[in-house]
């Protein structure tokens, strides 16, 4: 067997120091992905819609190269009436919070969404984030005729983050929106 030389950075393989800062940091977003999941307010829009399959952690090691986590509110990803809230945590790319609706979810098609700076996805599946949030494909004011043809309606958003005690509270306080709104069309 030929083997080819390759390069390997054998000082960033053996620095236990930034391996475990980016374990530390995997693990405080997951504490707070769970702590997020099982609070009053995920409970709350989890009683919007049924069926509910409640909340889901999961994490992967390479989008793109990159570590993700995400938590799942709701889990109905039927494709007529299905709803999915769903928070992305992707590591060097950043937080962002997506509803995603089935074709004929009442709830889909607001101003509110674009009033609170939610963009539409124009990816042709809701699972191609590189698509959508690396090469834009999405659009701040959706067509209707677009939307009417859609197979989904996805909305989303990035949360940004500028200290690290925000991420909880700014998390809260867009599911609170969400909750608020959906409790309204429900009246």
């Amino acid at each position: 067997m030929t083997h080819k030389p390759i390069s390997l950075d054998l000082s960033l393989w053996m620095d236990k120091g930034l391996v475990t800062r980016q374990n530390q940091l995997k693990g405080a977003f997951w504490g707070l992905f769970s702590e997020l999941g099982n609070s009053a307010i995920a409970k709350e829009i989890g009683g919007f819609h049924t069926p509910n399959k409640g909340i889901k952690l999961t994490k992967g090691n390479d989008l793109l190269g990159f570590p993700y986590q995400v938590l799942d509110i709701i889990r109905d990803f039927e494709s007529e009436n299905g709803l999915n809230i769903r928070v992305l945590n992707w590591f060097g790319h950043g937080m962002f919070l997506f509803i995603l609706f089935g074709k004929n979810n009442l709830l889909s098609n607001s101003d509110f969404y674009s009033e609170n700076g939610f963009k539409y996805s124009l990816s042709s599946t809701p699972w191609d984030y590189p698509d959508l949030i690396l090469s834009d494909n999405y659009t701040e004011n959706p067509d209707i005729a677009f939307i009417e043809k859609s197979p989904y309606h996805q909305w989303f958003k990035q949360i940004l983050l500028e200290k690290p005690d925000d991420f909880g509270l700014k998390l809260e306080e867009e599911l609170k929106k969400i909750s608020d709104f959906f409790n309204h069309r429900m009246i």
